[in-house]
């Protein structure tokens, strides 16, 4: 497990314990429909974690 920073839409940031970006998801209840970045990269539920790490999601923005 790593040490990480998350954050979810503008909200407050959380410091969790986890692994994986799929365990900082449920960690923060960011279900069905928000997109992940580790350090401003695009991540996958899969993609593992290290210590420092700063997760965020937002929802997608779609262009009208």
């Amino acid at each position: 497990m790593a040490k990480v920073q998350i954050q979810v839409a503008g909200g407050d940031q959380q410091e969790k314990d986890v692994s994986t970006v799929g365990e900082a998801r449920s960690a923060v209840g960011a279900e069905t429909g928000w997109q992940a970045q580790i350090n401003g990269e695009p991540a996958k539920d899969s993609d593992q974690l290290r210590k420092n790490d700063f997760i965020t999601f937002t929802k997608p923005v779609k262009a009208g």
